[in-house]
């Protein structure tokens, strides 16, 4: 990807934390939030219609919630039949759904399709994820691993996932009106699917801290300069310098002792055995 095409530094939502394509997009995420950025060749065609539901107004940057939705369908729904991949095909499916439930009006007018009774969850006739399994957790946030993110080893995902209901009462923002849980998910498990999903939170490993606090962002991530890190990863880490400055101060003060005693040695001089 050329320089030009990739995603700025900055973002709607902080400093970008970390990036990937998928499906031919460019996706982001900051300590706080995410979404898509549209490169200059791809936005060029996007209509008036929705440029006022992305970040900027401008068609530049769509948030990872639902507004992710308008450009993906846009873009790939005028593609010829059978010319999509399977992962461009299970994103628009997903781009179908979320924009069925929360811009109605403005899918009907992209695709010239009438929504049906069940559909849409903005017309009061569908049934958003999140009301379906309001009691249970659904991913919200992800973070991919990385050398930033440190707390996600290798061939996994974090995530923080609230109560499907928490989606509902915050209009799409759990994490004004719930706190989060934090929990590491294989990443083959999560490569495809869009937030928010749902996940069996018994099968996979929460992270958890100090009194059972989950990870949090540190000021520095809430400015957009780090990232999250559990308050146990925190504790763990504060206890090994310790430790290590410990025993780097021990070392020093052996070597010097030794240094002393090699200084204050007086050199053995050799005599010859005594005649008897």
């Amino acid at each position: 990807m050329a320089d030009d095409e990739r995603p700025p530094e900055v973002t709607p939502w902080g400093k970008k934390q970390e990036e990937w394509e998928m499906a031919g997009f460019s996706w982001v995420s900051t300590p706080r939030h995410g979404g898509i950025y549209l490169t200059p060749n791809q936005r060029k065609d996007i209509p008036d219609l929705i440029k006022p539901h992305s970040a900027d107004a401008e068609g530049i940057w769509w948030e990872e919630d639902s507004a992710w939705s308008l450009p993906v369908v846009y873009l790939l729904a005028q593609r010829p039949h059978g010319s999509l991949s399977d992962e461009e095909e299970y994103l628009l499916e997903r781009a179908h759904h979320a924009a069925r439930d929360w811009f109605p009006d403005e899918w009907e007018q992209m695709t010239g399709r009438e929504i049906k009774p069940g559909e849409s969850y903005q017309r009061g006739e569908g049934s958003e994820p999140g009301e379906i399994h309001a009691d249970d957790l659904l991913a919200g946030t992800i973070w991919r691993s990385s050398p930033e993110n440190s707390w996600v080893p290798e061939g996994m995902v974090g995530v923080a996932a609230y109560p499907g209901k928490a989606f509902l009462d915050s209009n799409m923002d759990p994490a004004r009106t719930h706190a989060a849980r934090y929990f590491l998910i294989p990443e083959a498990e999560v490569k495809w699917r869009a937030l928010p999903f749902e996940f069996n939170a018994a099968c996979q490993q929460e992270v958890t801290g100090r009194e059972g606090t989950p990870p949090t962002q540190t000021k520095e991530a809430e400015a957009g300069r780090g990232t999250p890190e559990s308050r146990a990863d925190v504790s763990q880490r504060d206890t090994r310098r310790a430790r290590d400055r410990e025993l780097d101060d021990l070392i020093k003060q052996q070597d010097e002792k030794q240094k002393a005693k090699e200084q204050q040695r007086v050199p053995e001089r050799h005599t010859p055995d005594r005649e008897r």
